[in-house]
């Protein structure tokens, strides 16, 4: 494995579980508040390493200008649904949610982005999803204002 997909692996891994943590600070924050204040800080850690880049790897002012609006637009709005998902729902529904993105990205990027693929990978990740256990709810019940779900293996 490279070291490029360990750091994708441990960046999922703190990804994954960040839902535990958003939820109180979406209800302290507000959604669209908590997505502009994390990309914020991400911001203000990331960017002097691309404005100080030169060579190949400096940007135009249009390169730069597009990469803002597409984080702005793209991410910002898409955390902020998240958010507001996470404000209506339990941290473990937006784990298990989140948890489809991987092999999401493994089928589709090939198809969508033109990437060299790995149909043993994809075609592994699909088969693996299709082992995995089915749960059937078997009670609800309110906990303060959240719900407690129950569950079951099904047979």
């Amino acid at each position: 494995m490279s070291s490029a997909e360990l750091v994708l692996l441990a960046a999922n891994a703190v990804y994954g579980t960040a839902y535990v943590a958003m939820r109180p600070a979406v209800d302290a924050a507000g959604p669209v508040t908590l997505a502009f204040l994390r990309l914020a800080i991400a911001f203000a850690i990331i960017a002097p390493l691309g404005l100080g880049a030169r060579g190949a790897a400096a940007f135009s002012g249009a390169d730069r200008r597009a990469l803002f609006w597409m984080g702005f637009l793209g991410f910002t709005l898409a955390m902020a649904l998240t958010h507001w998902g996470l404000a209506w729902s339990t941290a473990t529904n937006a784990a298990l949610l989140i948890a489809t993105e991987p092999i999401a990205l493994v089928v589709l990027a090939p198809i969508v982005l033109g990437e060299e693929g790995r149909p043993a990978v994809g075609a592994l990740a699909l088969a693996r999803l299709s082992e995995a256990p089915a749960w059937r709810r078997v009670a609800v019940r309110e906990l303060g204002p959240d719900l407690w779900e129950s569950y079951e293996r099904a047979s």
